[in-house]
Order: C-alpha cells, then sequence, then structure tokens
C-alpha cells in the first residue's frame, strides 16, 4: 500500500519496543524517513530509514532534543507520533496515591506529549503543514 510517505520525516516517542517499534517499522516500510526515540535503541539498529536517538523524553529538554535531531538530519518534520506512556499498578485506589505519584504519572503521560508537541508544532507551522498523533494505553502493561 502506498500511503505517499515516501521522503516523509517521522518522530516516534518510546519507540524501541512494542507499539512503538511497530509504528517505526510501518512508517519505514512506507518509506518515510523515521526519527526514534527511546532510552535504549539496540531494538532499533540496522532498521532502513530509521535513526535512533538514546534519551529519556521524561527529561524536560529531551522532547526538543529529539525534534532538533529529526530536523538537522532531515530538513523537515512532517509527522510527531507521541507513543511515551506509561502506568503503575496501584491496588490502594485514589486515597493512597501521594503527590509523587501523580508527578511521575504527569512527567510521562503528559509532559513529555506536550513538550514533544510544542517544538514540533514550531516547526509544522514553518511548513505550513504536520500531523500529531497521541497515543494512549496501557494495554502493553497487562
Amino acid at each position: 500500500m502506498d500511503l505517499g510517505l515516501d521522503g516523509k520525516t517521522v518522530v516516534v516517542t518510546a519507540a524501541s519496543k512494542g507499539i512503538g517499534l511497530a509504528i517505526v517499522r510501518a512508517f519505514a516500510d512506507e518509506g518515510a524517513n523515521v526519527v526514534a526515540g527511546a532510552r535504549t535503541i539496540a531494538s532499533l539498529e540496522g532498521i532502513p530509514r530509521v535513526s535512533a536517538l538514546a534519551l529519556d523524553l521524561t527529561v524536560p529538554g529531551a522532547p526538543a532534543r529529539l525534534i532538533a535531531h529529526a530536523i538537522e538530519r532531515h530538513g523537515r518534520l512532517d509527522v510527531l507520533v507521541n507513543n511515551l506512556g506509561g502506568v503503575r499498578l496501584r491496588l490502594g485506589g485514589f486515597l493512597s496515591l501521594g503527590d509523587e505519584e501523580f508527578e511521575w504519572a504527569m512527567r510521562v503521560n503528559f509532559f513529555a506529549a506536550l513538550r514533544a508537541m510544542r517544538a514540533a508544532v514550531a516547526q509544522m507551522l514553518a511548513q505550513a503543514r504536520g500531523a500529531i498523533v497521541n497515543i494512549a494505553s496501557v494495554n502493553a502493561f497487562f
């Protein structure tokens, strides 16, 4: 199938396993240049059309570094796929959760995506086009 992605630049977060790795492979198979960000990148090595950058996307400056890397390498950004997310099993209910648990969840599930989108939108506005896909699922955990 030709989805018209040949030569497009795609950034995928949390790209080294599971859903993220499948997304990376699908875009690369369609001819896109994929910049994949993850803490570990060994599983991404050797995939044609994929360049990987090892980084912790929960660190405030990391999502912008990933977007900048894609733009430096390919001169543009056409698609951002925010795949990073996580869950910790909590059996004690809402009242048992402290601030540190909520802060962790916000860093992983909200702020990483927000920071990547901020960096991506600036480039996409300059290009007058682009697409952002946000994935929210804990199914990989279960």
